[in-house]
């Protein structure tokens, strides 16, 4: 992979511009629609995947805070800036022994507090996994917090990439479906026996009403227009259906420490950054009831990454390693979000249809 990335980059012309009949200008703030906006960056370029040329602006809104990409490449064009993404190769690494082990004591505790049907499992595991903190909070985000329904659940993960995520579900009990702008992601998911259709959202011709939950797992971000995203969303879920949606997050910690260096600002692929604030307020637009989920830190690759991308290197170079220093902080910063979860480089959401 990396091999392929460092071609990609040796290939890639940087004085070269998106073609110009490919740009969109949006000129007003995709969540409230205010024309009023500043400039936060400028100059930006494609470090993450090396597959869009250009120099990009990231724009924040004055009215509600928004960060949108302005101009930005037309939903046609997009496509290209995805030629590289990590979601073009299945993971096909065995478990060892002791991994199956805390597998199964994870299916356990999943099954008995969630109502999944994982195999292997250990029962003792609803148990021992709360024990430790940390692992039963891995192990609740794996699920994404979502408690499976006892009869016929229904799951839609919207740009489900390879399909990982939806295999696991499928795994535990869920009828799964999914959609997926990639082509290569899509075949990929496709091949491995999954309902996936190759399309964007919210154009997706999807009964009303049809779906328990919905996922949105580092997809907003992606979205041209994340409330018509959201509303179609609200649509196709049962009165009473759940909505899980991760996203970067504008304030957090590794945002402030490396400001245009933050990985997760990702031009061109990243069309508009959210807080907590601006997510909140684009899913109570939407009709639906919010409720916070501990975040992922995600600080000490975040922190790696970032430092990468200041010193001009590839954030997804293995060989790489940042300072020590840095490897402090970036703990430090990870242990703070405990207490401050506005800090956290990740906003994990769980949000409600109303029953009626």
């Amino acid at each position: 992979m990396q091999a392929n990335r460092h071609e990609n980059k040796a290939a890639d012309p940087r004085s070269a511009n998106w073609p110009a009949d490919a740009l969109q200008f949006v000129n007003s703030c995709v969540l409230c629609g205010s024309p009023a906006s500043q400039q936060l960056y400028e100059g930006l370029q494609d470090r993450n995947f090396f597959a869009a040329p250009g120099k990009w602006t990231l724009q924040r809104c004055k009215k509600c805070g928004l960060v949108r990409l302005d101009p930005r490449p037309t939903p046609d064009s997009l496509i290209s800036a995805y030629a590289s993404y990590y979601t073009h190769s299945a993971s096909t690494a065995p478990e060892v022994p002791p991994r199956r082990l805390r597998r199964a004591l994870t299916h356990g505790f999943l099954n008995g507090r969630y109502g999944y049907d994982f195999s292997p499992a250990i029962r003792a595991g609803i148990y021992l996994v709360p024990i430790t903190p940390g692992r039963r909070n891995r192990a609740r985000r794996r699920v994404r917090y979502l408690a499976k329904p006892e009869k016929d659940p229904r799951l839609l993960d919207i740009g489900c990439g390879d399909g990982t995520f939806l295999l696991d579900m499928q795994g535990g009990g869920w009828i799964v479906e999914g959609i997926e702008p990639d082509p290569s992601a899509a075949r990929i998911a496709s091949a491995a026996g999954l309902d996936v259709r190759h399309g964007s959202f919210p154009d997706s011709q999807l009964e009303s009403a049809c779906f328990d939950a919905i996922t949105l797992n580092h997809v907003l971000e992606h979205l041209p227009d994340p409330l018509a995203a959201l509303g179609e969303a609200f649509r196709v879920l049962k009165p009473g259906g759940r909505i899980y949606i991760a996203t970067p997050n504008l304030n957090s910690a590794g945002h402030r420490r490396f400001g245009k260096h933050w990985v997760h600002l990702d031009p061109p692929r990243h069309l508009a950054i959210f807080d907590m604030r601006t997510l909140r307020s684009a899913l109570n637009a939407s009709g639906f009831s919010v409720a916070d989920v501990p975040p992922n830190p995600l600080t000490r690759w975040t922190y790696s990454a970032s430092a990468a991308l200041a010193a001009g290197a590839d954030p997804f170079d293995d060989d790489f390693r940042a300072p020590r220093r840095l490897r402090v902080e970036a703990r430090l910063a990870s242990a703070r979000t405990i207490i401050r979860r506005t800090d956290a480089e990740e906003l994990t959401v769980l949000a409600r249809k109303p029953d009626s």
